[in-house]
């Protein structure tokens, strides 16, 4: 894998609208139809004010983009993602969107 990273990835990148990673399938929020699969949740560690203090910080997002690194022996999804804002008191641990018709937005 390390030998992979050296040499760098395919120059071409591939761009997908549905890809699975772990058995679980994402798909970019244009392409959604019938599914809801393009919400996505993330949780990171940062550290307080540049001190040793370790917080924990939520994001939470919708993917517009996949791509794909090749690196020959394995490949890298990437997701572009639009982030809510969380620094307004949100607080949950599972993200799901609905929609309320066909027609909505939201």
């Amino acid at each position: 894998m390390l030998k992979g990273l050296a040499f760098g990835p395919i120059t071409q990148v591939m761009s997908y609208s549905r890809y699975v990673v772990n058995g679980r399938r994402f798909c970019t929020r244009a392409s959604e139809k019938t599914t809801q699969d393009s919400g996505v949740y993330l949780e990171a560690e940062t550290s307080v004010n540049g001190t040793e203090e370790i917080k924990k910080v939520l994001y939470y997002g919708v993917i517009q983009e996949i791509l794909v690194m090749d690196y020959y022996a394995f490949r890298v999804p990437i997701f572009k993602c639009d982030w809510a804002n969380t620094s307004n008191g949100i607080k949950a641990k599972q993200v799901f969107y609905s929609r309320e018709s066909e027609t909505s937005d939201w």
